[in-house]
């Protein structure tokens, strides 16, 4: 069973080709799309495509813009450039830098700098593209061998938009597992994704220098940044232009470059353009950015009316099919549709043109556009490459949707319907750009406000699971949008999986913004009671626990206010109760729980004993009914009996968490009497609501690991084998069907069934078991803050079993493991004391004192010198890397270096993702250091 389900196959390529990748390796989905490529910067993100004549350039002034054309010479972000120097150059092998900021900060002009820069030094640069940005690749080869090189710089732009997960399968890579400087800059807008990447980071093996780095605005004081960035800007653009010369300084409206509007780097550089190509036509520039994007994308819509061979005023052009108006009108809408789709192959893209653009030939429009636009992919087989900068795309949108408020600048009625086309599910399934699409309108309707209420809303009424579709990183773009409708969260929200690992973060952003807005709204103390306990849960789900907690016992206290004002709330201040009671286990007492899942159950009883009693009555008198007609009636109302049983099912869960208090306070007794009665509450919701019994399955299992637990504690280990035994064939029956609902319960019923087997002496069966959890466990840090807390614990415990059972071959790399976890979690809670120093300077010590010990008995068994180096060419004809890495890590450390430079690292690398890499290091570089080895063969 593998988690998360999206991802389960790892294609290498080390000194081969998969994707055309030459070493470096590639994550792909199970039907071979990769979740991104890798581009080296030498082929790929060049400004070849770009790189023509001025005349070409000046026609569009996305050409002149776009960072790629390298026109405007690097001026300004000067301390953010030499900070990103001073990063790349530190003397950490690893090191993570999240570089955020607005759009049109200069993110990608900054990136593209220090890829330069660092290019002429001798690092590899290379770019990761995720797969929603991408295709199956051409043919062709991406050369990401390290040789003779400093290091690798990895560029990651737009980070914000990837999947959590799917970026921590980027850090997997073995490009960045190597001996050289690794330096991996991601390029977002917004800064939440960073945390929890982290915090996950920090719990990696290896060591890694993780840091982020804002992009403020501009610095407007007189004469400063701003000022030259503007000049150096109007001087680059001007030399493109026929007898056209630079201003020779800011004249109205540029004379006020303090004002906010100019803090980004692309305000700057678009007042600078609009100055330059204004001036050579003899027109009165604009006096706001808002007028200098109608006037760029003006000159651009101006362009797509000369067909291509033909876009300079001095030469002539060939009248299209259908007329220049025609022509230009299909153009701009083919851009329209690049921009919310991005590149795609010809194959793909002919389709889809096809349903929007009808009675249109779309293979020339394809190549027109591609001559407008054209493709930065290695091999040129893309097409519909998207208007860049991405804000300038954005606005684009914006002033093309009815609604803009800018009246000189045509709007277009099919770009409504453009829009729900493009995001048409096929067959059920969303398109593939379904998150570039979300994301682009999200963009936009955060700066031009029509975009929301016109266009995105309506489509997300419409259809709200493409929110889902679009991922985690489109549900908070939702969630974080201040103009978003009610209904339109109420609609995304009730379709988002409750207990999908992968959209945790997305969906509790979602969730808390959904509750607050109705708490704005609500009075009613039952109504505000149900909305805190919802906010609760949405702060547990982002694994923020204290204000969960707060959000709970408010919810308690209100539901008691109303539970006091008409007993009819009493069931809503049972449910309280018992969430406050039940999900709290590490913040409230067990005594202290107990009282509260008591009072709840008394609650639930009596509610349960009411309905039964009302039905019996109800049941009576439809029997009178029938009598007096003489007919049999029908099935009867199924509402109060579903209403039972979510009585009955709330009871199964409050006396099972009533048992793991009483345990936790050592009232065994009472524990097992709690669970009979969970045992009874259960059964009895199979016969009154089987499918609730299905959906809480495996809140049912959990009665029986409880169960084995006592039996445990109590000397009756056997028992507790037996009881557990279905709950964990139940359990992977259930994580086959959904892993990613189902896998986390899977785990721990694994886990509770190795506590088991080893007290029962099934010794042998229990480390199975418990290896089989620990995969899990691995696949849920993955994608769960909370897994990722608890990883080194629960590696911590499966290497103590191996210990105890001799296994240290299969102990001492669990056990390093822990090791590195445990420094790094030193590192991010510090030596100040405290619980969480202590525990990790506790199992600091309790490794390193078992790998020392595992060393001196490792190498007992060897002798002489001579006989470690012939086992050590044995192993080298025998062509087994892992066997000679095993030696060296076994014989004393002369031994081990001089082995090293005799042989190589070519023949005892350590497998790329296990331990003991930063021991692999330090031996490569000892044996390229003569002096260590002439005192080793001393």
């Amino acid at each position: 069973m593998d988690l998360p389900d999206e991802v389960h196959q790892q294609v290498h390529a080390v000194a081969g080709f998969a994707y055309g990748a030459v070493g470096a390796d590639i994550h792909v989905f199970g039907d071979g799309t990769p979740v991104y490529l890798l581009y080296a910067r030498d082929t790929h993100g060049s400004a070849d495509p770009l790189r023509r004549d001025s005349a070409w350039l000046r026609a569009q002034p996305s050409r002149m813009l776009d960072a790629r054309s390298e026109i405007v010479e690097f001026t300004g972000r000067e301390a953010d450039l030499a900070g990103l120097r001073r990063w790349r150059d530190r003397l950490d092998r690893s090191a993570v830098r999240w570089l955020h900021g607005p759009g049109g900060a200069g993110k990608s002009r900054l990136a593209a700098r220090l890829a330069a820069e660092s290019a002429e030094a001798g690092w590899l640069v290379v770019d990761a593209v995720h797969g929603t940005d991408t295709h199956p690749p051409a043919e062709g080869s991406q050369d990401l061998r390290t040789d003779h090189r400093t290091g690798v710089l990895l560029l990651v732009d737009y980070a914000d938009r990837w999947p959590d997960a799917h970026l921590r399968w980027l850090f997997h890579n073995g490009l960045l597992l190597g001996e050289l400087p690794a330096r991996v800059l991601l390029i977002a807008r917004s800064v939440r994704p960073w945390p929890a990447l982290r915090a996950q980071l920090t719990r990696q093996r290896r060591a890694t220098d993780l840091s982020d780095h804002p992009l403020g605005p501009l610095s407007g004081r007189q004469g400063g940044e701003r000022l030259r960035m503007f000049e150096a800007a109007a001087r680059s653009f001007a030399a493109h232009y026929p007898d056209a010369t630079a201003p020779a300084a800011p004249r109205p409206p540029y004379q006020d470059l303090a004002r906010p509007d100019f803090g980004l780097t692309l305000a700057v550089h678009m007042a600078a353009l609009v100055a330059v190509d204004a001036r050579a036509a003899g027109r009165e520039p604009p006096s706001d950015l808002t007028g200098m994007t109608a006037y760029l994308l003006d000159r651009e819509h101006d362009n797509w009316r000369r067909p291509p061979g033909g876009q300079d005023a001095g030469q002539p052009a060939l009248r299209p099919p259908g007329g220049h108006d025609r022509y230009s009108i299909d153009l701009a809408r083919t851009v329209f549709t690049a921009v919310l789709t991005g590149p795609m192959r010809r194959a793909d893209a002919r389709p889809l043109l096809d349903r929007l653009l009808l009675r249109t030939p779309v293979d020339g429009l394809l190549s027109a556009h591609a001559e407008h636009y054209p493709p930065s992919d290695p091999a040129a087989a893309h097409v519909l490459e998207p208007m860049l900068p991405d804000r300038l795309a954005e606005d684009y949108l914006a002033l093309t949707l009815p609604g803009s408020p800018v009246s000189g600048h045509p709007t277009d009625l099919w770009s409504v319907t453009a829009v729900t086309r493009i995001l048409r599910r096929e067959t059920g399934n969303a398109p593939p750009w379904t998150s570039r699409s979300l994301t682009f309108l999200l963009a936009a309707a955060e700066r031009w406000p029509h975009i929301g209420p016109d266009v995105l809303f309506p489509l997300l009424r419409r259809d709200p699971a493409l929110a889902v579709r679009g991922g985690d990183a489109v549900l908070a773009g939702i969630a974080a949008l201040d103009s978003v409708d009610l209904d339109v969260l109420e609609a995304v929200a009730r379709l988002v999986p409750q207990r999908d690992v992968r959209m945790g973060a997305g969906a509790g952003e979602l969730a808390a913004r959904l509750t607050t807005r109705r708490l704005q709204r609500a009075e009613d103390p039952a109504e505000r009671s149900r909305l805190h306990a919802e906010l609760s849960s949405a702060h547990l789900k982002a694994d923020r626990r204290a204000e969960a907690l707060v959000h709970m016992e408010e919810a308690v206290r209100l539901a008691r206010e109303a539970a006091e004002q008409d007993p009819a709330h009493l069931p809503g201040y049972a449910n309280a109760l018992l969430n406050l009671g039940g999900s709290f286990t590490h913040e409230i007492p067990g005594a202290h729980r107990a009282v509260l899942l008591q009072e709840s159950i008394t609650l639930m009883r009596a509610e349960a004993e009411r309905g039964a009693a009302a039905r019996e009555r109800r049941e009576a008198d439809e029997e009178d009914e029938q009598a007096e007609r003489g007919d049999e009636g029908d099935e009867g109302d199924e509402g109060p009996q579903r209403r039972h049983g979510a009585v009955l099912g709330a009871l199964g869960l409050a006396y099972t968490r009533l048992a793991v208090a009483h345990w936790e306070t050592g009232d065994l007794p009472q524990a097992h009497v709690a669970l009979a009665d969970a045992d009874r509450s259960f059964t009895d919701l199979v016969d009154h609501d089987p499918f609730r019994w299905w959906s809480m399955s495996d809140d049912v299992g959990l009665v029986s690991t409880i169960r084995g637990g006592l039996l445990t504690t109590e000397g009756r280990p056997q028992e507790a084998v037996e009881a557990v035994e279905a709950v964990v064939a139940n359990a992977r029956r259930m994580a086959g069907l959904s892993p990613a609902l189902h896998g986390r319960n899977l785990a721990h019923s694994l886990t509770m069934q190795s506590t088991y087997l080893w007290e029962a002496g099934r010794h042998a069966e229990a480390v199975g078991a418990l290896l089989e959890a620990l995969h899990l466990h691995r696949q849920l840090a993955e994608v769960s803050p909370g897994d990722r807390d608890a990883l080194p614990d629960r590696i911590d415990q499966a290497a103590d079993r191996l210990i105890a059972l001799g296994r240290h071959t299969e102990a001492v790399p669990l056990v390093e493991e822990v090791l590195a976890l445990q420094r790094e979690r030193l590192a991010v809670v510090g030596p100040t004391p405290g619980e969480a120093a202590e525990a990790a300077y506790t199992a600091i010590h309790k490794a390193r004192h078992y790998l020392r010990g595992r060393r001196g008995a490792d190498r007992l068994p060897w002798g002489s010198s001579a006989e470690i180096d012939a086992e050590a060419e044995r192993l080298v004809r025998a062509a087994d890397p892992a066997g000679l890495w095993h030696l060296l890590r076994a014989v004393p450390a002369p031994d081990a270096v001089r082995i090293a430079h005799r042989h190589g690292p070519g023949h005892w690398a350590p497998p790329e993702d296990g331990p003991g890499r930063a021991a692999a290091l330090r031996l490569a570089a000892r044996s390229r250091r003569p002096h260590a080895v002439a005192r080793a063969a001393r």
